[in-house]
């Protein structure tokens, strides 16, 4: 086999595992899972989801992976060569058929770039202030119904996607060899915070004792197909290309396996953090997009007001002797801190609501800095500041201010 024939393959096992689950999991495994656990019976829909997951993985998923491999192309020469293969004359007859679901993965990518586009918003409105000074159910509601709302950020994440698929296979294996892990160490942290939340045992049992009547139900089998489907990427389009990069001495089936495992773990631990995080705050387990772009500003805004209402901006008050719990000797001892008090509580009351936050300090720069026109700046403790900061899987950590006047 050539160089270049081997610098377009994936280089490793692992690689080619790791790109192909970070394909399969996404909306249908943190979104769309626990969305539509909670709509159709929780552990009834559940063990439905894992009989066809097993069917899927070691039918369907290793039958586009072996196709995609023999032809050595996308989906529309692999549909053109399997047809040709039973007879010259349906080569043609093949190639159209590869229009349909090539169409349906487009179909699906157009989705994701409206949800990740979504995401940018969120991120460019929480770090303006404009997301914690709103109704969020109306934010959302008011650029998710409104045409041609988030263009400007369609493009930024079309123009990314073309220059990632341009860098190829070796580019996404690295990249994934990253993200994949980061993401199941995220959402395994996320879950254990979830579990020490009032009231997480209800979700647990809802996910866990089936409702078997729920079984009779065809709309519950039809349902957890579809998302078995969805989940692994079987759509008869995007594994077939992957497969055509996988080397020809891989277990097509072994790969197929470990892809459907890693892909239901994202789904599973996804829903340990989102269903029972639902039933402790009282959220309706079914609300999919509001639990992301809803909920999550209502935390931080409720944080806001807290501090605001109840705190008073005091640079005089004296260290906590280390001797009770920080935030409830801030709280209910002194009322009053600066942004040192500020931003650790902002932290412990985002840690609480199970969202992932750190303590941040460094240097401020006043808006009467920034006008002078200065190039530098001699900076001393009348500069230091702290800051919390919150993660967004996707986006990164996000500053959050809620000391007054900064």
């Amino acid at each position: 086999m050539s160089k270049s024939k081997n610098a377009k393959r994936f280089g490793t096992r692992w690689g080619f595992i790791l790109a192909s689950v970070g394909s399969a999991v996404g909306m249908a495994n943190v979104w769309g899972f626990p969305n539509k656990m909670g709509q159709n019976g929780g552990g009834a829909f559940l063990l439905i989801y894992l009989l066809f997951v097993v069917l899927f993985g070691c039918i369907a998923l290793p039958a586009e992976f072996a196709v995609g491999r023999w032809a050595g192309t996308g989906t529309l020469g692999s549909y053109a060569r399997a047809w040709r293969s039973r007879s010259p004359k349906a080569e043609k007859a093949g190639g159209a058929l590869g229009w349909l679901p090539l169409a349906g993965s487009m179909c699906i990518a157009i989705g994701y770039a409206v949800i990740v586009s979504y995401v940018l918003k969120a991120l460019v409105d929480s770090v303006t202030g404009t997301l914690m000074t709103v109704d969020t159910a109306s934010w959302f509601q008011a650029f998710s119904t409104k045409d041609f709302s988030v263009v400007p950020y369609h493009i930024i994440v079309v123009v990314g996607t073309l220059l990632t698929l341009l860098l190829g296979a070796n580019s996404i294996e690295k990249t994934n060899k990253v993200m994949m892990p980061l993401f199941f160490i995220i959402f395994l942290v996320l879950a254990v915070r979830v579990a020490l939340l009032p009231g997480a045992a209800e979700g647990y049992r809802f996910m866990l004792m089936p409702h078997w009547d729920a079984l009779k139900d065809p709309k519950v089998w039809i349902s957890a197909m579809g998302q078995a489907f969805f989940s692994l990427s079987v759509t008869g389009s995007g594994m077939i290309a992957y497969g055509a990069y996988l080397s020809k001495e891989e277990d097509v089936v072994g790969v197929a396996r470990h892809t459907a495992l890693f892909d239901t773990i994202a789904a599973l631990v996804a829903s340990l953090v989102i269903i029972p995080a639902c039933f402790s705050y009282g959220l309706d387990v079914g609300a999919g997009p509001g639990l992301l772009f809803v909920t999550l500003p209502e935390i931080l805004q409720a944080i806001r007001q807290t501090l605001t209402e109840h705190f008073v901006y005091d640079e005089s008050v004296s260290t906590q002797n280390g001797t009770q719990d920080f935030f409830q000797y801030v709280q209910s001892v002194t009322a009053r801190g600066y942004s040192v008090h500020y931003a650790t509580a902002a932290v412990l009351m985002l840690r609480y609501c199970g969202v992932p936050a750190r303590y941040a300090e460094g240097y401020y720069l006043s808006g009467q800095d920034a006008a002078s026109g200065e190039q530098t700046f001699e900076l001393d403790e009348t500069h230091a500041h702290a800051w919390a900061e919150y993660y967004l899987t996707g986006v990164g950590w996000v500053p959050f201010e809620v000391t007054p006047g900064y």
